[in-house]
């Protein structure tokens, strides 16, 4: 993977492509579906490989691995002071 002026080429394996990446402080928010769809992809892949991943791409956004255990941090803590899902997730 490199990096040319704060954008990302990776590797897409679903589609056998390269896709353009962005980085996360380039995102502002996600819909709660991005966001379980996110937890899903961590999930599954920790249940494969039995670790987190380094990093984890949704629609084209990269997020490194402190970025994304600080988004999971935020939301669990939102939900139990709440008790409920907000519809977005500002980040």
């Amino acid at each position: 993977m490199c990096q040319c002026e704060n954008l990302y080429i990776g590797y897409n394996l679903a589609t056998n492509k390269e896709q353009i990446l962005v980085p996360a402080d380039k995102m502002e928010s996600m819909r709660i579906e991005e966001y379980r769809e996110f937890i899903n992809e961590i999930l599954e892949f920790k249940d494969q490989n039995g670790t987190l991943p380094k990093y984890i791409v949704l629609n084209g956004v990269k997020f490194k691995k402190h970025e994304y255990i600080q988004i999971i941090e935020t939301m669990n803590e939102f939900i139990l002071e709440t008790g409920r899902n907000p519809k977005r997730i500002h980040l």
